[in-house]
C-alpha cells in the first residue's frame, strides 16, 4: 500500500454509513437523500494524509416541515493501526426551495483541528456562508437552483464548545432532528457499529481534563489544552 493510502475497511466504514443512513431515510419516509460516490471522495496529499472530500443533498428533508439541506464533509486522515482523523469540518446549510430558487435559512460548520488557542477543541460556528457545489455535484446531486441569502450578517468569531461532530456524529443529529424514535433508534445502533470502523480524533488533553473531573461537563475541559502543565 503506497504511503498515504489508507485501508480499504476505513473507506468501506464511511461507505456504510452513507448507505445506513440514505436506507434509514427511506424507511422513515423523512425525505430523499443523494450523495456523492463515496469511495470516490478520497484523496492522497502531499502531507501524507488522506482527504475526504464530500456532499450530500437532503432533499425535502423532514416530517413535519420540510427543508433541503446541503452537507459538506472535510476531513484528514493520517494513516496508520489504527488510522487517526486528524481535522473534520463539516458544513451544514439549511434552505427553503420555491419558485426554482433556494433561500438560505441557517448554515453551520463543525470544527475539529490542530489544538489552537481560545479555541474548544470540538466547535460549531454559525456562518453566512452556504454550502458551495462544483458543477460535477450540481449535475450528480440534481441541486441546480440559484441561491439567495436574505440574512448574510452572522458573527462568524462565535464559536460554540460541542461534542465530538465530525460526519458520522452530523448525520446522527440531522437524524435524529427529523426522524421519528423507532426508525432513529435503528440508525443510532448502525452508527454505533459504524463508528468502531472509523478514524477516532486523538484528544488526550479533553479526555484527561474530563477524567480528572467527571462530574460536570463545563467548557473548561473543551479549553484544556491552553492550561499550564502540572509540576
Amino acid at each position: 500500500m503506497a504511503a498515504g493510502d489508507i485501508e480499504y475497511a476505513t473507506k468501506s466504514a464511511y461507505e456504510a454509513l452513507v448507505e445506513s443512513f440514505i436506507d434509514a431515510a427511506d424507511k422513515a419516509a423523512c425525505g430523499f437523500v443523494k450523495a456523492m460516490p463515496i469511495l470516490a471522495s478520497f484523496k492522497r496529499e502531499k502531507d501524507g494524509t488522506v482527504a475526504f472530500n464530500s456532499c450530500l443533498y437532503l432533499q425535502d428533508w423532514g416530517q413535519k416541515e420540510q427543508v433541503d439541506i446541503l452537507v459538506r464533509a472535510q476531513e484528514r486522515i493520517l494513516r496508520g493501526a489504527p488510522p487517526v482523523l486528524v481535522k473534520s469540518t463539516v458544513r451544514v446549510s439549511y434552505f427553503r426551495t420555491e419558485q426554482e430558487r433556494a433561500v438560505l435559512l441557517q448554515s453551520i460548520h463543525f470544527d475539529y483541528g490542530v489544538e489552537q488557542d481560545c479555541h474548544a477543541v470540538f466547535h460549531a460556528q454559525l456562518c453566512p456562508e452556504a454550502v458551495q457545489l462544483s458543477p460535477e455535484e450540481v449535475d450528480a446531486l440534481e441541486f441546480c437552483f440559484p441561491q439567495e441569502f436574505p440574512h448574510a450578517i452572522c458573527c462568524k468569531n462565535a464559536r460554540i464548545p460541542t461534542s465530538d461532530m465530525t460526519f458520522s456524529s452530523v448525520l446522527l443529529c440531522l437524524a435524529a432532528d427529523h426522524m421519528s424514535p423507532e426508525f432513529f433508534r435503528e440508525f443510532l445502533a448502525a452508527v454505533r457499529d459504524i463508528h468502531e470502523k472509523m478514524p477516532l480524533p486523538p484528544f488526550k488533553n479533553l479526555q484527561k481534563s474530563i477524567a480528572k473531573e467527571p462530574g460536570h461537563l463545563r467548557s473548561f475541559h473543551w479549553f484544556s489544552h491552553m492550561e499550564e502543565p502540572s509540576t
